[in-house]
């Protein structure tokens, strides 16, 4: 038996890339949570309170927010075309949905504000499938959600305090929403100055180049199923966002609360929840089947649901945003690492762009559905014990999985 020397070069090489990475990612996603607050509360609050929007045109600007999504595959392949850093590109999406908040924070009329939030999402919801590019480079496979859940829970905080501040702020006088577009626009550009200090290479391009992402769904039907069934829970999620608010916020559904109230239980309690969740949801998911801790956030989420939609008193409220704010952390963790379970590396990168295909079209109609069912006189509650029924059929899919040896 020979033993050869530790490089111990290379050993400190990659202890570095994985340290480096681990500081300024969580410092990233620190500031990246006051664009997931504005994203999914205050420019819809802003709607409702401040233009006083029609159910239709909110629906359009909640589908616009995830829309992003949609050039996922396009831009991925852009990216690798252009051998350009992963950080590097990261960088410029971040500044571009900044200056389109700008934009926001000075338009006169609701169908330019609509518009510059639309382009922002566009490209900060684009970001996803170049960001996993850095995960699976930078971090070994038994810690990348340990290591990402550091960084989910300053997400969580910084929305918290942000949600918190918003609220309290649109009370004094709800013009100060330019203050707080202008705040978001910032948080965008350090977001994306957080990346420069990662170390990436060029975004991988997949074996076959001539082959569509798409067919990848068709192809390999282990990731058909899963991209299947996980765009089910998202659209539950998504179009439940709006339907949350207007039960919060409009008066016509009986609770009519202070904006300090409604950003409070939408974005408040449930990024607290998310605060105190996240490690334990990290620390489960680098350590079970990926099909038991989605069935376990399946539960957690349906519980959420039928709390919240179910009862009208401020406790039953609050118990709903807190299991919706874990079920939230589950989700995040999920959505940014679950194909890292079985995926071949090189494939990533496609398989990342076309769940985000697919996360973008699920996003652009699930809030559009959901304000046709409010629109249609189908009550909060009505809504919700549906979306609870989604949940359980797409539980037995999941379940339906459990013995595939990829998935262990």
């Amino acid at each position: 038996m020979i033993l050869r020397p530790i490089d111990m070069s290379t050993k400190l090489s990659r202890w570095s890339v994985a340290s480096r990475t681990y500081l300024f990612d969580s410092l990233r996603q620190m500031f990246q949570g006051t664009l997931d607050a504005a994203f999914l509360s205050l420019c819809l609050l802003v709607a409702i309170r401040v233009f006083k929007a029609h159910n239709f045109t909110k629906s359009i600007m909640m589908a616009f927010v995830w829309v992003g999504g949609l050039l996922a595959p396009l831009l991925t392949r852009l990216a690798a075309r252009t051998n350009f850093r992963a950080a590097y590109i990261g960088t410029m999406l971040f500044c571009f949905a900044a200056c389109c908040f700008v934009g926001a924070a000075f338009a006169q009329t609701f169908p330019l504000v609509l518009f510059f939030i639309a382009a922002a999402s566009i490209f900060y919801r684009a970001e996803g499938a170049v960001l996993i590019s850095i995960y699976v480079d930078n971090y070994s496979a038994n810690q990348r959600a340990s290591r990402a859940a550091l960084g989910l829970t300053l997400s969580a905080l910084f929305a918290v305090i942000f949600g918190h501040a918003c609220g309290h702020i649109l009370d004094i006088d709800l013009s100060y929403y330019r203050f707080l577009f202008l705040f978001v626009a910032l948080s965008a550009c350090m977001s994306g100055l957080c990346l420069t200090g990662i170390p990436t290479s060029p975004v991988r391009r997949p074996e076959n180049r001539n082959v569509s992402y798409i067919s990848y769904l068709f192809r390999d039907k282990l990731f058909g199923l899963l991209t299947l069934y996980f765009t089910a829970i998202g659209f539950v999620y998504q179009m439940l966002i709006p339907v949350r608010m207007e039960f919060l916020a409009n008066e016509c559904y009986g609770l009519n609360l202070t904006n300090g109230m409604v950003m409070l239980l939408s974005c408040v309690v449930p990024n607290v929840a998310r605060v105190l969740s996240i490690q334990i949801i990290g620390f489960l998911f680098d350590r079970i089947s990926l099909v038991s801790i989605r069935l376990l956030v399946n539960l957690i989420f349906f519980i959420g649901v039928v709390a919240f939609f179910n009862g009208h008193s401020f406790f039953a409220l609050t118990v709903g945003s807190i299991f919706l704010g874990i079920a939230m952390a589950g989700s995040f963790v999920l959505h940014g690492l679950w194909m890292t379970k079985f995926a071949p590396k090189e494939m990533l990168p496609a398989y990342a762009s076309v769940y985000m295909l697919a996360t973008g079209i699920r996003s652009v109609f699930a809030p559009i559905v959901g304000y046709i069912l409010l629109s249609a006189n189908y009550s909060p509650t009505f809504v919700g014990n549906a979306s609870a029924l989604v949940i359980i059929l797409a539980s037995i899919g999941f379940w339906s999985l459990r013995r595939d040896p990829a998935l262990h």
